[in-house]
């Protein structure tokens, strides 16, 4: 019996190993593709390529809350703080990475957080509506 809990453990390793594996290959693949699209000049080049370490850290936190709202199967207020958190510094990135106005493009932040209290408001009212019956 102590072989085979070893051997579910063992698989448990390998398949959180190979979820990473996936979508570090996924991401290089894409990354391939794009920059040989630029070189080629089918894509304009990007001035502020390094705006992209941190789009990415927004994009793998969004991933995060993904996964926990595929663990959990429920929204709860720590899923809203890492969505909002993530597109927040995805916006962020992707502001320095195409070159976008600041002064024209910051009421987008006012609408990001907004949205956040906005949902969370609808996540902790349905708790408490369940909570009294």
């Amino acid at each position: 019996m102590s072989d085979r809990k070893t051997k579910i453990e063992i698989n448990i390793i390998n398949d959180s190993k190979k979820e990473n594996r996936y979508w570090t290959g996924a991401l290089l693949v894409l990354l391939g593709i794009y920059l040989l699209l630029e070189k080629s000049g089918y894509i304009p080049e990007l001035e502020n390529w390094w705006a992209l370490f941190i789009v990415l850290p927004g994009l793998a936190t969004i991933g995060s809350a993904y996964k926990s709202l595929m663990d959990e199967g429920i929204i709860t207020r720590r899923i809203i703080d890492r969505i909002a958190s993530g597109v927040t510094i995805m916006f962020v990135g992707c502001v320095m990475l195409f070159g976008w106005q600041w002064s024209r493009i910051w009421p987008v932040f006012l609408i990001i957080i907004g949205t956040e209290y906005f949902i969370k408001d609808l996540v902790t009212g349905s708790k408490k509506k369940t909570d009294k019956v």
